[in-house]
């Protein structure tokens, strides 16, 4: 189904019964309103960030919040997206408190911060917007496919991207490549222009994380789990602290609410079901958007997945996913 009016919060289906984790949830960002969402239509939601103190802020905020009288199901979860050994054992925290997984919005994300590597040996942006999100799903997918099971209806991943995945063309001298962790620890040129195509290399990993993801686990029409990337929109946020200029530009921008809604969208409509229906990238409110080309480069998805197998297995002692049977 092509949507082709602004999806609202009013049109949430009820959640009751669901489990949910929204990652990246300081207090009034896109995560946060994410959660409160998920939370009032019914659904038990984990907070999974790595300051707890925030974490514990927006739960009070989110209750704070609530309608007169309804009881939210609000839990936090420690994640710490620089360290993927620490991403493993949130994981592992999660499944000894939940026997199972419907909803899980990876919506954590830094932006055109300064060069550095992480304690794991990749580019930071690269690390906290893909490389960890992907070892955190990888690591809940039986508890997804347990929440497959018990909805009889598909559980849904949801991969924050943005439409600053065009931003790799910026740098004329090379293009953005999966190949090996040399080349995507690449500065692409100095200051802030490298700053932005490594943060564009990484939006770009998370849409095609989304569409190798259904290629490799979920199989549009017939598998458990389902991922779909998204652009909330250009909205007033945090992120723009590395951006010159940034205050400024925050007074044209969309408010929090309005982005979490394509988030929200893919997360819970039931327009979704189907094989023809299920886009892999969705834009603001949940409207269709065109991807760029090297988004739909299958042999860039399939360099990222192995890449990203290789480095959780190396690093966080993970085993390869089983690819799924064809459909």
């Amino acid at each position: 189904m092509v949507r082709t009016t602004k999806f609202a919060a009013s049109e949430i289906v009820d959640l009751t019964g669901k489990v949910a984790i929204v990652t990246g949830t300081s207090p009034g960002g896109i995560g946060a309103e994410t959660a409160r969402q998920l939370a009032i239509h019914g659904a038990k939601v984990y907070l999974a960030s790595r300051n707890e103190q925030k974490n514990q802020k927006t739960v009070e905020e989110i209750t704070q919040s609530s309608p007169v009288g309804k009881t939210l199901l609000l839990e936090t979860l420690k994640l710490d997206l620089s360290d993927l050994a620490a991403v493993r054992k949130a994981a592992d925290e999660f499944k000894t408190r939940e026997e199972r997984l419907d909803i899980l919005v990876l919506n954590a994300g830094i932006m055109g911060c300064p060069y550095s590597l992480s304690k794991d040996g990749f580019e930071t942006q690269f690390q906290t917007n893909h490389l960890a999100h992907f070892l955190f799903a990888k690591e809940l997918l039986p508890a997804l496919e347990a929440g497959a099971t018990a909805s009889g209806h598909p559980s849904r991943v949801i991969s924050l991207t943005s439409i600053g995945h065009r931003f790799e063309r910026l740098y004329p001298f090379a293009s953005v490549s999966f190949e090996t962790r040399e080349l995507v620890n690449r500065k692409f040129g100095p200051s802030v222009m490298g700053n932005f195509v490594r943060y564009s290399q990484a939006k770009l990993a998370n849409l095609l994380f989304a569409r190798e993801w259904n290629r490799r686990i979920g199989r549009p029409g017939g598998g458990k789990v389902m991922a779909a990337a998204v652009h909330p929109g250009v909205i007033r946020s945090n992120l723009y602290m590395y951006t010159p200029g940034g205050s400024l530009m925050l007074r044209g921008m969309l408010p929090t609410a309005d982005g979490a809604l394509s988030s929200l969208y893919v997360a819970t409509s039931p327009d979704l079901e189907t094989e023809n229906s299920w886009d892999v990238y969705r834009g603001d409110y949940g409207l269709k958007h065109t991807d760029s080309s090297a988004a739909r480069d299958l042999k860039k998805a399939s360099d990222l997945w192995e890449l990203s197998e290789d480095a959780v297995k190396e690093l966080a002692s993970v085993p390869r996913t089983p690819k799924a049977p064809s459909a």
